[in-house]
């Protein structure tokens, strides 16, 4: 078969698609601008193909590491969808959207902020006030408000917005229970970790019984539950938590996978914040090494681990 027909580029694109869905951005961005380039020799610059391996390519992108590049890729990509498709097409509105994820990504919330604040109003005439699109596009809208430093305006937001997931979309659909769960943590950002503690109270029974006890949602309402009850002043509750949240981790997700070696440490902050300095040490010398042969030595968690226990075991857990 001829290496251009339409069939074999298909193929290829499907592959692409599907090295980026198991984690191999890099190698996707390589099948894409390879195939990109074939295209544009056998296609119109006009085909709606080319445009899709340009959204899939930005994608790609920005999934490999590289925001800045992605939004370059997405600025350029936007005309051209808008002329072959229409504003209102929903490739368009997709697009607009990853656009401003790849901009907050690249640091700049304040303005994400800006372009979802002119994306909301389009997807809700187009699509309608209550279709997953823009409802997923107002939560991001929320959340980039904790980033842009403004978590009393994104509360704000997640309670206007979570009546509508509950309807929309069930009160156990999982767009609707991580909005929960953003709204209870921005609760911590805001000052209130009482507050928040009540709401992930609330939250983790509606998590464990929709998606069951070892779903990565339930595990990580239960890991910010502890490290918020810790916050709130009471680290023997949070130790007591992540004594019964780690082997939950530890078997839905294994001994080395990141959330396990993260609620691990969070564990040792709790022990250390008891008063049993000798113990945190203890868990932390044990915890090094398996950091360092699960992520690396140079990799973000491992470097926290050690510079907590270097630095006097002074420094803060994440929610």
């Amino acid at each position: 078969m001829d290496p251009d027909h339409p069939s074999i580029l298909n193929a290829r694109y499907n592959r692409a698609v599907s090295m980026a869905e198991i984690g191999d951005p890099k190698q996707a961005i390589t099948l894409f601008d390879e195939l990109l380039a074939d295209y544009k020799r056998t296609q119109s610059p006009d085909h709606p193909s080319i445009l899709e391996i340009r959204y899939s390519h930005a994608l790609s992108v920005r999934e490999a590491g590289y925001p800045q590049h992605s939004v370059a890729l997405f600025d350029r990509l936007i005309p051209a969808y808008r002329r072959i498709q229409g504003p209102d097409h929903p490739d368009t509105l997709r697009t607009r959207y990853n656009h401003a994820v790849g901009v907050a990504e690249a640091g700049g919330p304040m303005r994400a902020i800006s372009l979802l604040q002119e994306l909301i109003p389009d997807y809700t005439r187009a699509q309608g006030p209550e279709h997953p699109s823009t409802l997923n596009t107002r939560y991001y809208h929320a959340v980039t408000m904790v980033e842009a430093g403004d978590p009393k305006r994104a509360i704000a937001l997640l309670e206007e917005l979570i009546p509508d997931y509950t309807r929309a979309q069930g009160p156990d659909h999982p767009s609707t229970l991580r909005a929960r769960h953003s709204h209870a943590v921005t609760m911590v950002e805001a000052g209130d970790p009482e507050r928040a503690i009540a709401l992930l109270e609330e939250l983790i029974p509606d998590y464990t019984r929709a998606q069951g006890p070892e779903h990565p949602s339930t595990l990580r309402a239960r890991h910010s539950h502890a490290v918020t009850v810790r916050q709130a002043g009471d680290p023997q509750h949070s130790v007591d938590l992540f004594n019964e949240l780690i082997p939950y981790q530890s078997s839905a997700k294994g001994p080395d996978h990141l959330s396990t070696l993260r609620a691990r440490h969070d564990h040792a902050v709790g022990v250390r914040e008891t008063g049993d300095t000798a113990r945190a040490i203890v868990l932390l010398n044990k915890l090094i090494p398996d950091c360092t042969r699960a992520l690396g030595p140079n990799h973000a968690h491992t470097l926290r681990v050690r510079a907590y226990l270097d630095g006097g075991l002074k420094a803060p857990a994440r929610p």
